[in-house]
Parts: C-alpha cells; structure tokens; sequence
C-alpha cells in the first residue's frame, strides 16, 4: 500500500501526524515567573469567558475571516456582550513583504470595527498583540482561556491545538477548529467548522462555549489519550521506521533478485550456448517513455545494437511489443530481426509477411472509444491511440492531482463494459489498454520457441503486460523485470539504459 517502485528502489508514501511533547505541556506549572503583561491578561479575566487565537500573519490561517466570524457571533449572541473577550496573539511574519503588511493593516481595521461597534468604555471584545510570546506564556494563556478558536483557511498540521488540549489537564476547555487544519482529522472530539462560513464558526463558538461539562470533559479525555499516545517521541520513531523498513524493503529486493548477482551466470550460459532466443520489449525497455507514443523512436545507437546481436548466427532476437505492426515493421523491418506485435496477436518473421495467431473483429470499439472520447475530453493532456485490434488510453502528460482523482473511476467504468465480452483491461506504465483477451505476449512468445529447443532463452519487459510472457517461458529462462515491483521475473534492472549495457555485453561476448 502506498509504495512506488522507482528505478531500484522503494519510495513509500504516507502521512505521520506530527506530536507534541505531551508530558511537556500537561506538567503543572506556577504563574510566578510570568512576565507582568501575561499576568495582567489572566487577572483581569474575572468572570469574562476568554477566547484565544494564536497564528503567525499569513493570509492562509483566515484571520480576518475569524475576526469577521467573531463579530457574527456577538451580532447573533448579544447576551455574550461583555462577557467574553478574544484574545488574539498574531507573531509577525514577512513584514517587510508589502502584501503582509498590508494584511496587518487590514487585521487592525477590523479590529477596530468590531471594537468600536461592540465595545463599551469599561470592555472590548477583541484584545490584538501582534508579538510572539514565550512558550511559557502561552501555556499559562492555554490553561486560564475557555476555547482555542484555530480557524486556517488552509493548514498543514496546526500544533497549536494539541498543545492547548495537553495543557488543559482539568479537561474544562474546548477547540473550535477549521476542517482544513490537518490536526482536525485527528481530533474529531473537537468542535470542527468551516473556515469559511462566519455563521458556522460563530454557531461553533456558541457550541463551545455553553458545551455541558460534562460532555466537555468526556471529549477532552479521548483527545487526551490520543495526543498523549501518539506523542513526539512515537512520531519520529514511526517515521524513522518507516524510513527504514523501506530502504531495507529495497536493499532485499535487490540482494534476492538483482542481475548483478548472477551476471556471471548470464554470461557463461550465454557464450555456452548454441541456439539463443532474445525476447525484447520495447517501449521503457530498450528505450525511454516519450510523451506520445510516435516520438519514442530508435536511435542509432540502438539499432547499431539489434543488428550486431542479428548478425551472431546463434542468435534469434524478437522484439515484442504492445505496438502495432506498422510502427515496428518501419523501424526495424530492415534489421533481419522477428518482430511480436500488438501484445501477441501479430509475428512477423525475417523476409515473411505478418501472421495473425487469432481471427477478431473491431466490433467492441465504438462503445469504448465513445466512453474513452468522454475522458480525454474532461481530462486535459490523455489522448487516445488507435491500434488496429486495441484502444489505449494514455494519460502520461496530464496533471497527476487530476489522474489520483479519476483513474480509479475511468477503469471502474471501462471494466463494467467489457466483463460480459472477450476483452480485458491492460495497465502499462501510465497507459491503459483495451484488448481481445485471447492473446497476449506469453502466448505469443510460448508459440515462438516451441519445438524450437533454444538453450538459452532471454526475455525482458517493464510493465504489467510483460507479466504473461515471463509467467508463460520456462523455469530455465532468464527473466528481467526493468525496475522494481510484483513481478513473475527472475532478475531486475534499474532502468533501460542498464539494459543497454547488457545487450553491449551479449555484443561483447559474440566477438570474443
């Protein structure tokens, strides 16, 4: 789950909720120490009910839209007038940057507003420090303040509200908090709004603020647990497993199956032998994945490689490929080398014309391309190949937020109209292809050498549709798999470009 196979290696995607020190914030602590003007603040709560906000200036956390919220709130609660204060502690950040100075500017307006509309000569409702606070201070501000109000348009994780949560061990305080902070998927307990719905944030904060307590307390203890269970000192150390099982994971896999520990193998067989059968996949094998499919053609040095290893009388070289006849036959039909088209369904053998191994028809297409045409249109850069006997869809160039969104759903809706009929769905590397499920390159390949007795049998492929043709030779066979992955091969190489050293080395080893 969640891993990539790149080149040798495993790279593995999750998400680790950063922690807190819980037992850091939770320890008891004296007032004593505190600078005067913290002090000033806690003493002169009273009976007001205190909401803090604590953010760095940066127009991402909404801070004028919770300013705005604020001001909904005491319109719609009037009975909460003069009787509860924001507190909000904004740290400076990126002031020299005009547009931040400019939200600054636009923060203290609407402070004002809310102020001089609410306020009354002995109260004001908003109270503005725009400073950053000891880490002290903001403990003691966590524990004698009734809700945290932690409203980002858009946020990362937004530690704050663990921390406020740890700090409360009489588990009388409550968060309000914006569904888009990426703590809100972890405290759930939590009162979660949306950023951007002032009536919502103020319905949350009357919510918070007249909460049961018993209730209040319950749902404080979960979180409690939770953020004291999954602290600091876990996340780093579920990280750096992670980390590790990884790369250990990679270092295995290429110990158990990398061509390098059997090169020597490879290679005795290879002089000892006779009669060899070289199985060559194309596209990612031979040569690199281009945008389109027509740009990905074979440069001299390639070519220079097929027709030496042509020229060895011991050798029998085929490329197979997924592509269509024509594109192969144009590029390689002078080299005097066998060619395996359309995942199977088409051989070509040197100076003969082309066989096909099953009769079909393209009655199925219309009805996939039209759902496929449906694709391609709403999302921007797949395009459509046309084969003779297959559609491919490639969706190599378009955004990859876009394809996590609609892969899943374009295979789901091509699989539900072809299960009833003789086609099945093939998955390259970032193309998918319709096709008769009567052939493939196993059965393509199986045909070839049979009757053949070939004493070494050398076959190569990068992606799913190669997983047939290694499954469908013998146990004898060496197998390469280019990259990483579930596969039925042998051995692995990192890339295509190590597969052109050792078809040099099978050259080299021709000559010698």
């Amino acid at each position: 789950m969640n891993r990539i196979s790149y080149g040798d290696r495993y790279i593995q995607v999750d998400a680790f909720p950063m922690g807190i020190d819980y037992d850091f914030f939770a320890k008891p602590r004296s007032n004593d120490s505190l600078p005067e003007e913290v002090k000033d603040i806690i003493e002169q709560k009273n009976d007001m009910r205190m909401i803090l906000s604590i953010d760095r200036l940066d127009y991402t956390k909404g801070i004028k839209e919770r300013l705005k919220a604020f001001g909904r709130f005491l319109s719609q609660n009037p009975q909460y007038l003069e009787k509860v204060r924001l507190n909000l502690i904004v740290a400076p950040s990126r002031i020299e940057v005009d547009y931040y100075d400019e939200l600054r500017k636009e923060i203290k307006e609407v402070i004002s507003t809310l102020n001089g509309k609410f306020g009354t000569f002995s109260w004001m409702p908003v109270w503005f420090f725009f400073r950053s606070f000891s880490q002290e201070s903001l403990i003691a501000l966590y524990r004698h303040s009734d809700v945290l109000l932690v409203t980002p348009l858009r946020d990362g994780m937004n530690l704050i509200c663990k921390e406020y949560i740890a700090t409360r061990t009489d588990y009388k305080g409550m968060v309000v908090i914006s569904e888009t902070a990426g703590a809100a998927s972890e405290l759930g307990e939590a009162v979660v709004v949306n950023a951007n719905d002032y009536d919502a944030i103020a319905r949350g904060l009357k919510k918070a603020l007249e909460m049961p307590l018993k209730e209040k307390i319950a749902r404080n203890k979960i979180m409690h647990q939770r953020i004291r269970r999954y602290n600091v000192e876990v996340w780093a150390s579920d990280f750096l497993n992670a980390l590790k099982r990884t790369v250990m994971d990679s270092t295995h896999s290429i110990a158990q199956r990398s061509i390098e520990k059997d090169s020597k193998l490879i290679e005795t067989a290879y002089k000892k032998a006779q009669k060899r059968v070289l199985f060559l996949d194309y596209d990612g094998t031979l040569i690199g994945y281009k945008p389109r499919p027509e740009q990905a053609k074979p440069d001299d040095e390639l070519r220079d490689l097929l027709l030496k290893l042509v020229n060895d009388q011991k050798n029998t070289v085929v490329i197979i490929s997924g592509r269509e006849r024509n594109n192969l036959e144009k590029w390689f039909g002078r080299l005097n080398l066998h060619i395996i088209a359309s995942h199977g369904l088409w051989i070509k053998h040197p100076g003969q014309e082309w066989i096909m191994t099953i009769p079909l028809d393209n009655t199925w297409k219309e009805s996939v391309r039209h759902i496929l045409q449906l694709y391609t249109d709403r999302i921007p850069g797949s395009f459509i190949e046309e084969k003779e006997y297959s559609l491919a869809w490639h969706y190599r160039q378009c955004d990859p937020g876009i394809i996590t969104v609609k892969l899943t759903e374009v295979k789901e809706t091509l699989l539900s109209m072809i299960q009833s009929a003789t086609l099945e769905l093939l998955e390259g590397n970032k193309v998918l292809e319709i096709k008769d499920n009567r052939f493939n390159k196993g059965i393509g390949a199986s045909a070839f050498i049979q009757n053949q007795n070939y004493d070494f049998i050398f076959a190569v492929g990068d992606d799913f549709t190669d997983e047939d043709m290694f499954s469908a030779l013998p146990p004898e066979a060496f197998t390469v798999k280019i990259g990483l992955g579930n596969t039925n091969a042998r051995y692995f190489l990192k890339c295509w470009q190590s597969m052109r050293l050792i078809l040099q080395k099978f050259v080299d080893l021709s000559a010698s």
